[in-house]
């Protein structure tokens, strides 16, 4: 073979080497599945996303996850580096190492990971134009619903685990946290708080609680900057408050 032959045709390997590393199928595999099998915690595994994680974006076909995305309305195919898919992942970037489960290396590997595969995906035509399927891929992640309630549950446990170093006045505001949850029939949530006072010793217990009850002033009757008793609980929930308390003993 000539040589203009051997450079056309190492020019034609090239460029076809090139295209199957810009395929999205190819990115997919060697960039997002490593992901998917992970045993590590990935993105939005976090706190404030409270138990949601990267991988239950992610199905087994590239295909069924870029259709599930795309009709969730996570992938941006006009603006690819706008997608929402790559907001979630980076959430809490720039918060400090104690307070994020993911180190940051992993955080931008897995961004640039998606970032790529949906730039891949924009750029493919029978992808980008593909009718939404009669029966869509479901993805693993949780209804918005079921994530809010499991947002409220971190912010009860981190509510409960803050004592001021030992201020009865937080005491007293979890022990109205705990009359509400009663009123509103919130029976777990109410035995969570009652669980975290009943660490309290029996004469601070006692001590709330005949504060507590003694409030009968919603506003002070003197001249005061607040102007509002924060101890002071409305009379539909009063009742609630002594049974609550009374759960203590």
């Amino acid at each position: 073979m000539s040589r203009p032959h051997l450079l056309a045709a190492f020019i034609t390997l090239a460029v076809s080497s090139a295209a199957r590393a810009d395929d999205p199928a190819t990115v997919f595999e060697q960039r997002i599945v490593p992901i998917f099998k992970s045993p590590n915690p990935s993105s939005c595994a976090r706190c404030h996303l409270a138990a949601v994680d990267l991988k239950d974006y992610i199905l087994p076909s590239a295909t069924d996850t870029f259709l599930a995305l795309r009709d969730q309305g996570l992938i941006d195919l006009e603006k690819p580096e706008s997608s929402k898919i790559l907001k979630l992942i980076n959430r809490g970037a720039g918060e400090k190492a104690g307070a994020n489960l993911i180190p940051a290396k992993q955080r931008q590997a897995e961004y640039d990971a998606f970032a790529a595969w949906i730039k891949a995906c924009a750029a493919d035509p029978a992808l980008k134009n593909a009718p939404k399927p009669d029966k869509a891929p479901q993805l693993a992640v949780k209804p918005a619903e079921v994530v809010r309630h499991a947002r409220k549950d971190r912010l009860l446990e981190s509510f409960l685990r803050y004592d001021g170093a030992g201020s009865l006045g937080v005491a007293k505001a979890q022990a109205i946290l705990g009359s509400y949850f009663v009123m509103t029939e919130r029976a777990d949530a109410a035995a969570q708080v009652r669980e975290r006072l009943r660490l309290l010793e029996a004469s601070r217990i006692e001590r709330l609680s005949a504060e507590l009850m003694a409030v009968t002033r919603e506003k002070y009757w003197e001249v005061n900057e607040r102007r509002m008793n924060m101890e002071y609980v409305p009379d539909a929930q009063r009742e609630r408050l002594r049974e609550f308390l009374g759960g203590l003993r």
